[in-house]
Formats: C-alpha cells, structure tokens, sequence
C-alpha cells in the first residue's frame, strides 16, 4: 500500500511540474501573444490593458 501511495504522488507531482503559466495581454482588436500553444495542466491569464474582450472556449468551437 505504501508503494502505491508513492507512486500516486509520484505521478501527481510530476504532472503538476510542467505546468507553465502563461500570459496573454489585450489591447484593442490586439492579443499579444497572438498565438499560443497551451498543453494539459497549463494555465492561461488574460490581462486587458485596453478595450473590451471576453474570451469563450467550448468544445463545439475548438475540439480538440
């Protein structure tokens, strides 16, 4: 029992160390970055400088 439990958490904090943070900045009709490639675990924060935006995912839009 007490293998498996390392291994859970093993497993848990290697997924959660390659996580990366990523930043995306809006300032009128403009994104920068204007593309990103953001892997599972990954984070995104937008940060509206200027403008109005709203940001919309489903799995309709994007389904992969």
């Amino acid at each position: 029992m007490k293998k498996s439990l390392t291994f859970v958490f093993a497993i848990l904090t290697t997924a959660f160390t390659f996580a990366t943070n990523h930043t995306v900045n809006t300032q009128g009709m403009s994104f920068s970055p204007n593309n990103l490639t953001v892997n599972v675990g990954d984070s995104v924060t937008f940060i509206n400088t200027a403008g109005s935006h709203n940001v919309n995912g489903t799995l309709a839009t994007f389904p992969n």
